[in-house]
């Protein structure tokens, strides 16, 4: 069961400013997809299993995503536990 998360009322306000900014103008968006794919790019380059990285990279986004939205369904430990795997994965691989 998903619960509400625990910030003050400023960050939720806050939160919701930003989404709804971008929603007003979504030209804002282009630093940031600008950087994601400079990001996207390096991991393209530079690593040695490509798919794994970008695995990563999008638990790691889609983390974030989910902390923007405030959806809460993740626990800290399950959150720990997941991000301890990938990097578990990664280890793994580049050995």
């Amino acid at each position: 069961e998903c619960q509400p998360p625990v910030i003050p009322g400023e960050a939720l306000q806050a939160s919701g400013s930003v989404l709804a900014a971008f929603v007003e103008d979504p030209s804002l968006l282009d630093p940031v997809r600008d950087h994601q794919q400079r990001v996207v790019e390096t991991i393209r380059k530079s690593s040695a299993n490509v798919e794994l990285s970008l695995i990563a990279f999008l638990v790691i986004e889609g983390m974030k995503a989910h902390d923007l939205l405030e959806l809460g369904c993740l626990r800290p430990d399950e959150r720990r536990r997941v991000l301890d795997t990938v990097s578990q994965l990664l280890m793994e691989k580049k050995s």
